[in-house]
């Protein structure tokens, strides 16, 4: 388990797999952390380095005392401070539900640290506009 820094904030994270040019950022979503993803990082870090990481107030990460207002953009950011902490570029990056949101609030916001995402789980078939209104543009 590896921690940076962020605006004073410890920030945990993982990584698995070795050598692989390929980075593979897994984003997790509301109330859980990096270890939702615990039962494929074993075949995925077969093939790519994978990298897990638990937002601010989650998981092993630092508490905080008030969440953010703009959450999935502060994540977002929290999620691009550690690729740049890892010294990464062109990331692929694989958000669920809260972390969807967070994928894209990172692509649009540093797109030179993202080659890829996949937003999944996140507010069924169709975008609600509420959500979608919370995306920086």
């Amino acid at each position: 388990m590896g921690e940076f820094l962020y605006e004073g904030y410890r920030i945990s994270f993982n990584e698995y797999g070795t050598g692989n040019e390929v980075k593979i950022l897994l984003l997790h979503g509301n109330t859980v952390s990096g270890a939702f993803f615990m039962p494929v990082i074993p075949k995925l870090s077969e093939k790519y380095h994978v990298i897990t990481m638990d937002f601010l107030g989650n998981g092993q990460s630092e508490r905080l005392t008030k969440w953010p207002d703009d959450l999935w953009f502060e994540w977002g950011k929290q999620a691009g401070a550690l690729i740049r902490h890892l010294g990464y570029r062109a990331v692929n990056v694989i958000g669920c539900s809260g972390g969807a949101l967070a994928a894209l609030n990172l692509a649009l916001e540093c797109p030179e640290l993202v080659n890829a995402v996949i937003a999944d789980s996140f507010e069924g078939l169709n975008a609600n506009v509420e959500i979608t209104e919370q995306i920086k543009l």
